[in-house]
């Protein structure tokens, strides 16, 4: 049968047309499984597109984090934080006590470096390096618990809010939901991807 479909198949790309014989059975394989592929919603390239722009828009979350810790801790240093807030009126109350340190150090100096780590990693992946968008949830989760911790010290034992403080909070939050997004973006399309391979 394939000798005399051989010189005169149907292929979903080219439509009507002569093959030799000797590459028949190829051509009429190929058309069966193109023809079997499910029709994608969004094109890959716009999908890559969209990922890209999460991926810059982590990246200028990141880098605005970075800058505001950054002037957080210049104004700690300046002491200026010790009679006034950027933002709010209760950041003297947090910024006097022991919390304000991890260990002997600043806690807006390791929000500087933390912000700059994911604004490095959203960086990497925008190039296209899919292995960051993994590593920069990891290193964005914790937030989370980061966030609980310093809230808590807040309202139940400093029993002042620093809306300062708060800004950062919530910059870094942000950031991390736009690296689950990125994550889980890619994990699809991986999977899609293994599926529609032969």
């Amino acid at each position: 049968m394939l000798e005399v479909l051989g010189s005169l198949i149907v292929n979903p790309l080219y439509g009507l047309r002569y093959v030799p014989t000797t590459i028949a059975s190829e051509e009429i394989l190929r058309g069966m499984f193109l023809a079997r592929q499910p029709v994608r919603l969004f094109h890959s390239s716009r999908v890559g597109g969209l990922l890209r722009l999460v991926a810059l828009s982590a990246i200028l979350v990141g880098v605005i984090g970075a800058s505001w810790s950054w002037r957080l801790l210049q104004w700690y240093i300046s002491a200026n934080a010790l009679t006034a807030c950027i933002l709010g009126t209760q950041c003297p109350l947090v910024f006097q006590t022991a919390f304000s340190y991890f260990y002997g150090v600043p806690i807006h100096l390791l929000a500087v470096a933390w912000f700059s780590l994911l604004s490095l990693l959203a960086a990497m992946r925008a190039y296209g390096i899919r292995r960051a968008s993994l590593v920069g949830m990891i290193v964005g989760a914790l937030c989370v618990p980061t966030v609980i911790y310093l809230d808590y010290i807040q309202v139940a034992i400093i029993h002042a809010i620093c809306s300062d403080c708060e800004l950062a909070h919530v910059l870094g939050l942000i950031l991390f939901g736009l690296f689950v997004i990125i994550y889980r973006s890619d994990r699809k399309n991986k999977t899609q991807t293994s599926s529609s391979m032969p």
